[in-house]
């Protein structure tokens, strides 16, 4: 059963739109080297991810998401099993937000 993990963040400093290819270029090619798959939201120096895969290769993500220093403040929201992956198709699938929309 996979686990599904959802944290936000904050940004150090707002990232521009390079910044966050290059992050997201990276994240990618970790999560498909371990099956892991999710979301990233980017919202005026927010982040919502979420994270789903086997228990140790979420862990393994969790530990290089705790070591990036262009974030800080990770608050975990949920941790738990789920029965199918809500994001399976995407190793990491990002939508840029406005305030607004991560109120909501």
């Amino acid at each position: 059963m996979p686990r599904q993990l959802i944290y936000t963040s904050s940004a150090v400093r707002h990232l521009n739109e390079s910044e966050l290819a290059q992050l997201l270029s990276q994240a990618r090619k970790h999560n498909k080297r371990l099956g892991v798959t999710g979301m990233l939201v980017y919202a005026d120096g927010s982040f919502l991810q979420v994270i789903e895969g086997e228990f140790l290769a979420v862990e393994e993500v969790m530990e290089r998401v705790s070591l990036d220093t262009r974030h800080t403040n990770i608050i975990t929201l949920a941790d738990r099993r789920v029965e199918t992956r809500e994001f399976a198709e995407w190793s990491m699938a990002f939508r840029p937000s406005t305030d607004s929309e991560m109120a909501n």
